[in-house]
């Protein structure tokens, strides 16, 4: 009925001026509702080296007055950008889309970082 990261609340909120470097992710979210509240600032992955990919990457959750904006940086745990093959991690060459939604069908603009295709061992 409601997509996954939907909440409900009593205010509004919005977000602005995703940045990216694939590791980590910063933007400012506003209260810009009448009344304090909280919500879960949400950052997802859309595409993958050419494939969409749509995939929760980082989340923190915000208690603003109202007119209060916060700006928040994420990490974003390279696993979820990875393959798991012969018992290690591997990230393809490409560009990757990020943006920052209200839930899981609702996005932001769409913000692109370059990576270097890489593999490692956990």
């Amino acid at each position: 009925m409601f997509a996954f990261g939907y909440g409900l609340s009593y205010t509004s909120f919005a977000a602005s001026g995703l940045k990216t470097d694939g590791k980590m992710a910063s933007f400012s979210v506003t209260n810009t509702g009448a009344r304090q509240g909280a919500t879960v600032a949400q950052v997802y992955l859309v595409s993958r080296a050419g494939t969409a990919n749509r995939r929760l990457v980082g989340y923190q959750r915000l208690d603003l007055a109202s007119g209060a904006s916060q700006t928040i940086t994420l990490p974003i745990d390279q696993r979820l950008l990875a393959d798991w093959k012969d018992g290690g991690w591997s990230i393809p060459a490409g560009e990757f889309t990020f943006a920052f939604g209200s839930d899981a069908e609702t996005f932001g603009p769409i913000v692109t970082a370059k990576t270097k295709a890489r593999s490692w061992k956990d």
